[in-house]
């Protein structure tokens, strides 16, 4: 029986267009095209076959086959149509790589639930990246809860269109993404080389990764990089079974290229603090406008009418997530009622309410400061006031 990618290019080359001509109309990167016709992606997504469908031109004999290769039942091909048509490609801008829905979960851009404001710092970050000269690392930092993730998500889904490749990974669980599979995995989707040629050590498939950003256009996303570095330790310093990853930003920030690197951080990489100037950038992240964290505690359920939700955006900093965390208790607590909720702290009867809701998001921060940060930080709490360091 015959397989899929066997199919796709019997039809392509029936068609008579190229495969980069294929990924255009069918609104695919050229690279996930060529992974799909030489066998390296077996199980494409039904929306990823109705886009190629429909970019052969296949009648309806030729798309009942197609879709069924493809491991659906040739309902698909009628059924989805109009479907697809209906929400042209909004189902494909979840995706990874532009225009298809990821098979690798580690890959996957993560769910933007929500998104407020930043208008103006993405069109600064925008111009950063696609401006002259274009930025080639750009590191976007802030504590734990403002928003990096969230505004990178936002961002990459403005520009993914003007490069020809893009890839996402998260370090959450960085256990899972050695530099050694991260790179073998984006060789064999920004080049064209088979599979079988991706090979050798990490320093081979790094000066090969290299030489992909400088002959194509690419995009790379490495989300929460703070994963990769010791807690406890001073600022930029890789944990144990990671200091590989220090080679890659070095050869990024130092080797003239055509692509870009963004990586999400609470701390700024030593190799990006280093380089820092015209083509490696750091974005200091800091809390939302304050009509934008307005908009976060009405959408909670709160009561923004009065001025009160104001001290409570400025209570913390407008820090997204520490709002989205401690709105249900002023829901639930106090109906809604934001001065009642700050009244009763003036009174210190629910501190631990404030406690509880962003304890580990501080403490995740805290744990992180070296000993001498720790210390300055805990005088910082004792005077309570700006101090000069003279005192010291």
């Amino acid at each position: 029986m015959i397989n899929f990618s066997d199919l796709l290019e019997e039809f392509r080359k029936a068609r008579g267009i190229s495969k980069k001509q294929l990924a255009q109309i069918s609104n695919l990167t050229p690279g996930y095209v060529s992974l799909l016709t030489r066998g390296a992606r077996t199980a494409p997504s039904v929306e990823t076959v109705m886009a190629l469908a429909n970019a052969l031109d296949l009648d309806e004999a030729q798309r009942s086959r197609f879709f069924e290769v493809a491991g659906y039942s040739s309902l698909f091909s009628s059924a989805t149509s109009d479907l697809f048509s209906e929400s042209g490609v909004s189902h494909l801008h979840n995706a990874g790589r532009i225009g298809n829905p990821l098979e690798e979960q580690r890959s996957a851009v993560p769910r933007q639930q929500a998104f407020y404001g930043r208008e103006k710092e993405l069109e600064q970050l925008r111009h950063l990246i696609l401006g002259e000269p274009a930025v080639q690392c750009l590191a976007i930092v802030g504590i734990g809860g403002v928003g990096k993730t969230s505004i990178t998500i936002e961002l990459v889904e403005r520009i993914k269109g003007e490069f020809e490749y893009f890839n996402w990974y998260s370090f959450q669980t960085p256990a899972e993404e050695t530099l050694s599979n991260i790179m073998t995995d984006c060789l064999r989707y920004f080049s064209e080389e088979p599979a079988k040629d991706v090979e050798g050590d990490a320093n081979t498939k790094l000066d090969s990764f290299i030489a992909c950003l400088e002959k194509h256009h690419c995009l790379l996303i490495l989300d929460n990089f703070e994963s990769l570095l010791k807690s406890g330790s001073l600022v930029g310093e890789y944990a144990d079974g990671y200091g590989e990853y220090a080679k890659l930003l070095n050869l990024v920030c130092t080797r003239q290229h055509r692509s870009c690197l963004i990586l999400t951080s609470r701390e700024k990489p030593d190799e990006v603090a280093r380089q820092e100037g015209t083509i490696v950038k750091s974005w200091l992240l800091s809390g939302v406008e304050d009509e934008d964290a307005r908009k976060i505690l009405r959408d909670k359920g709160l009561m923004v009418e009065n001025d009160a939700w104001r001290r409570l955006v400025q209570l913390y900093s407008g820090n997204p997530f520490a709002l989205q965390l401690v709105s249900p208790s002023i829901r639930d607590v106090f109906g809604g009622d934001i001065e009642a909720f700050l009244n009763s702290l003036e009174e210190k009867q629910e501190q631990v309410v404030v406690v509880s809701v962003v304890h580990d998001l501080l403490a995740q921060q805290f744990q992180r400061l070296s000993e001498m940060e720790t210390e300055v930080m805990y005088w910082l709490a004792i005077e309570r006031e700006p101090v000069n360091t003279n005192r010291w």
